[in-house]
């Protein structure tokens, strides 16, 4: 059976997503969907690079310091619920962008 294998620079991005630095935590990018199809910046439209996710992350951190003693689930919601987060497609632009630039 043949195995295949992802380039390492999209490797990189999957992994990225999936072992976010928020704080002194690690998380994975929490799964955001735009139901309302606002025009917003893409980080807060489920379709952001997760180190803009961390970015803004670390600035309602900074806000709610309180985020980061709750369990990981916690913090997970309130990412969302501060529109943070990526989509399905979010995820597929943002792979296929570092594939083929």
């Amino acid at each position: 059976m043949k195995k295949y294998s992802l380039p390492p620079k999209t490797q990189a991005l999957i992994d990225h997503y999936l072992n976010l630095r928020v704080g002194k935590r690690v998380i994975n990018c929490p799964y955001y969907q735009n139901v309302w199809k606002k025009r917003r910046p893409a980080v807060f439209a489920g379709k952001g690079r997760p180190e803009e996710v961390e970015v803004q992350a670390k600035k309602l951190l900074a806000l709610k310091p309180s985020l980061n003693r709750v369990p990981l689930g916690t913090l997970k919601f309130y990412l969302v619920e501060a529109d943070l987060g990526v989509d399905c497609s979010g995820l597929v632009v943002n792979v296929l962008a570092v594939m083929w630039p």
